[in-house]
């Protein structure tokens, strides 16, 4: 392709509200989209059209994404193309197996969009980088050079292993990643070891025999340590190259510090097993509790709203509240709730509503308006009472003291 066209990215995807999420999101960041759904089609569409990168399911109709890989990486004509497995699947099996097959990377559903576009990113460079080192193994010294601006920008540590004389010469982020000086960290693939935690020493060497036997790509998150004594998460990924003989003489590679990812990832999880607590707190209330956007959208619906309007939560999200739960001419009332959220923030009162089967009932509501952490107005959280039996009984006492006042009278007078 020339410089000036897009990258191109095939998705294969049987979910098609993931395709055009994520085609959508990918499309607004510059790329060329190509979206099938079926494995597969996915085969002919790249052995056709060449793309850049494949974003592929696991799950697939027809043959699975495991099946459709390794079709892939078996036809010379698409065996580079690197290959990135979306899936909502975290048995690290699957994993090790969509490596082994020849992927690049794993990515787990659900997809965060700025992670997807951070890896399909490094890895379209790095791509473009293998092909150069590939083409020019031989004048390595001289891309070290050529790229060494690159590699610093990007935060990366750059590495060259010879392994006929084991020594590593290294390039990039080195000290400001690790804190060692250049001279401190030679010594081959032994003083690499000596950074890698002890817990972590297995493994790394297990994937250093594999990559040798095979002569696949290196690949592995592990922990090393930095000259302060602190230990920082890091991904190495590998390429080897050969000799004249088939012999693997060389690898290369880059190591990025991840760590902070790490905790990211960590934080996010945390937060969302916090918001799941939060949610079976909300629902053991008898109250029906919602939440919907600016747009009336409904966004969240407790166990409570499902047994007081008989709607499932499937049935109501995203769905508009104005139009499911109020009869036409609750309307004007709602746009002066609306008024009043936006002046004071919350609102309190009695509402007619309807439930799933049409019944007329009122509620004691309260609205209360949702900031963001920027204090602009995001959403708005509602918690529902069911009043219609007691204002049933309060309009039935009203009309027997209307029906005996009277009486009454006629009695004091006599």
């Amino acid at each position: 392709m020339n410089s000036h066209q897009k990258n191109i990215i095939l998705i294969v995807d049987d979910i098609r509200n993931n395709l055009k999420l994520l085609c959508d999101f990918l499309e607004d960041s510059g790329f060329q989209v190509l979206l099938t759904e079926d494995g597969k089609n996915a085969v002919k569409i790249a052995e056709h059209t060449l793309p850049d990168l494949i974003l592929l399911g696991v799950i697939l109709s027809g043959i699975d994404g495991f099946e459709t890989c390794r079709l892939l990486k078996s036809n010379p004509v698409t065996q580079d193309i690197p290959v990135i497995f979306i899936s909502a699947l975290t048995d690290k099996v699957d994993t090790v197996k969509g490596l082994n097959l020849g992927a690049v990377d794993y990515i787990t559903k659900p997809l965060e969009n700025q992670e997807v576009l951070a890896r399909v990113n490094i890895h379209l460079r790095l791509r473009n980088l293998t092909k150069k080192l590939t083409c020019h193994s031989a004048a390595l010294g001289e891309w070290n050079n050529r790229y060494q601006a690159l590699i610093q920008a990007s935060g990366q540590i750059l590495y060259d292993w010879n392994l006929d004389t084991n020594d590593i010469r290294y390039g990039g982020n080195v000290e400001r990643i690790l804190g060692y000086s250049m001279p401190e960290i030679l010594g081959g693939l032994n003083r690499w070891l000596e950074l890698v935690h002890p817990e972590d020493k297995n493994a790394f060497n297990e994937e250093i025999d594999r990559v040798l036997l095979t002569k696949d790509r290196f690949h592995l998150e592990f922990r090393v340590c930095r000259k302060d004594g602190t230990y920082i998460t890091v991904e190495d990924n590998g390429y080897i190259f050969l000799d004249s003989t088939g012999k693997v003489a060389r690898m290369a590679g880059f190591v990025i510090d991840i760590s902070e990812q790490q905790v990211a990832l960590r934080e996010r999880k945390q937060a969302e097993q916090k918001i799941l607590e939060q949610a079976a707190l909300l629902n053991i209330t008898t109250d029906a509790i919602i939440v919907q956007d600016l747009g009336n959208q409904i966004q969240f619906w407790n166990k409570g709203a499902e047994h007081l309007y008989g709607w499932i939560a499937e049935e109501v999200l995203a769905k508009n509240a104005n139009q499911l739960l109020y009869r036409k001419q609750s309307f004007c009332q709602l746009k002066n709730i609306q008024k009043t959220l936006a002046e004071s923030g919350s609102w309190q009162g009695e509402l007619h509503q309807v439930t799933k089967q049409g019944q007329e009932m009122i509620v004691a509501s309260r609205w209360t308006l949702v900031n963001d952490e920027e204090g602009q107005a995001k959403s708005i959280l509602i918690v529902n009472s069911d009043i219609t039996e007691k204002k049933q009984l309060e309009a039935q006492f009203l009309r027997t003291q209307r029906m005996e006042s009277p009486g009454q009278t006629h009695l004091n007078y006599s």
